[in-house]
């Protein structure tokens, strides 16, 4: 059953479920320190830009629809 909106085995959530968990919880704690970044390192222990490595590959975990894709991405225009 790949339907993400139910649980399976009486109660135990999905692991895309779980995927989207960790991602709203790294998110809100981003959010939470965006004022200053340094906050987060001192409060939490986390380095800001490794968190928001971390939320960015949680976030491309999930295959976007097709119809908000734009085209492909141009790996050359990033370094120009």
């Amino acid at each position: 059953n790949n339907d993400t909106t139910n649980t399976n085995n009486g109660g135990i959530p999905t692991e895309a479920q779980l995927t989207l968990l960790c991602l709203d919880y790294l998110r809100s704690l981003r959010r939470s320190y965006h004022a200053n970044p340094q906050d987060l390192f001192h409060g939490e222990g986390l380095d800001a830009d490794y968190l928001s490595l971390a939320i960015w590959s949680l976030s491309r975990a999930f295959v976007a629809p097709g119809k908000l894709k734009f085209g492909e991405a141009k790996g050359s225009s990033v370094l120009e």
